[in-house]
């Protein structure tokens, strides 16, 4: 389900690409980890679930996360219930090339670019 991408080397550690890809029909769910920041989900049906890592552990970091295909409806989500103050989940990416990216001070996940295409 999960297909390494490239690793780039930058001034705060490692970021790696992570691509999702699914043909699963039902729902599937995958969870972040604190260096997964560039994120591409390739799936051709299914309903998937994507829960952000821990928020205390990425402070300052920034995440996109973007549907290539358009052809399922993904959900982000906090990794715990009540975990990020203020959590304002952003809308599902269901529509080709839709992205969003979020960023954490440690607190909690601010949205800071929502490109939807739909």
């Amino acid at each position: 389900m999960r297909e390494r991408g490239f690793i780039q080397h930058y001034g705060n550690g490692i970021e790696e690409k992570v691509t999702i890809t699914t043909d699963a029909t039902g729902s599937y769910s995958y969870q972040l980890r604190p260096w997964e920041r560039v994120v591409e989900v390739v799936s051709t049906a299914g309903i998937g679930t994507i829960k952000m890592p821990p928020v205390a552990e990425c402070k300052g970091m920034i995440f996109s996360i973007t549907e290539l295909l358009g052809t399922n409806n993904i959900t982000i989500t906090e990794y715990s219930s009540n975990e990020s103050l203020d959590w304002n989940a952003p809308g599902a990416l269901t529509a080709a090339l839709d992205r969003v990216v979020l960023q954490s001070d440690g607190k909690r996940w601010t949205i800071i670019s929502p490109d939807y295409t739909t």
